[in-house]
């Protein structure tokens, strides 16, 4: 695929019930030329790989027009290693960072996310939709923690900093909240508390970069809330709602997160004083 040239391709004819080719874009145009004179010639442009990521990579060049549906786009970015400049940049570094947080063994996220699409993953409690979701909240929001590893003049990104901010954070979360982590009945594990972490993430690490130890700042900082948090049981008092009945709504995650912003603010407000 390094250079192409002139020539004849032939295809052999099939003999068995396996394919020998595939039609990466024009299926409609294929099927009416399946009624038309044999004797027809049509231009068509065409590729021969073995590569399993060459011909993901092609499938989605061809279907930039027609954006694909976003679950399918979400299993084929992280499995794609071409830079694409232009298609979806946006999905593609969160979905990117979701695939090598779940299968890093050194990741706190470790075997943790399933495939949206997938139902019957035995070790997943997150869908990676979800944290493609709270990633790319990080990644778009100007204060955002990961913001400031996108290159805005040529649109490089600084993948391994945000890996290893978000690893860092995460696996302070897990450290603090033990119970809560890698519990499929935890609020933490779900759309809500994961959104409102995220959203927390980006006050306590751009204070925490600051300091000599990050990952110090940080277990401090989520240790002096831990108390009020309530992932698995009890009521969150200020919200005045029990743990188990906040849901993945707007509104809900609003308040989660400015209440545990609030609580980080007013420790770490007295902490100083």
């Amino acid at each position: 695929m390094d250079s192409g040239h002139s020539g004849t391709l032939y295809l052999p004819t099939r003999e068995s019930s396996g394919h020998i080719a595939w039609v990466v874009d024009g299926q409609k145009r294929y099927l009416a030329l399946t009624a038309s004179k044999k004797t027809l010639a049509v231009p068509v442009v065409a590729f021969i790989t073995d590569d399993l990521n060459m011909q993901r990579e092609q499938f989605m060049v061809c279907n930039r027009v027609n954006p694909l549906p976003e679950k399918m786009l979400n299993e084929l970015l992280p499995k794609v290693n071409m830079r694409i400049s232009s298609y979806l940049p946006k999905r593609q570094i969160p979905a990117a960072l979701c695939d090598l947080l779940n299968n890093d063994p050194d990741s706190p996220f470790y075997t943790l996310m399933y495939l949206a699409a997938d139902k019957k993953s035995t070790t997943g409690v997150i869908s990676d939709s979800v944290m493609i979701k709270v990633i790319n909240r990080n990644l778009k929001t100007p204060l955002g923690v990961l913001f400031q590893y996108q290159n805005l003049a040529d649109g490089a990104s600084d993948t391994e900093k945000m890996y290893d901010t978000l690893s860092l954070y995460w696996g302070c979360v897990r450290e603090v909240f033990p119970d809560a982590w890698g519990n499929a009945d935890s609020l933490l594990m779900q759309a809500p508390g994961l959104e409102a972490m995220s959203i927390l993430m980006d006050k306590i690490m751009l204070r925490a970069e600051l300091q000599p130890s990050p990952r110090k700042e940080l277990l401090q900082s989520l240790q002096t809330i831990a108390p009020f948090c309530r992932w698995t049981s009890g009521t969150w008092e200020e919200l005045g709602l029990p743990w188990n009945k906040i849901k993945p709504s707007v509104s809900h995650i609003r308040s989660l997160s400015d209440y545990l912003i609030r609580l980080d603010f007013q420790q770490n407000r007295s902490k100083k004083g």
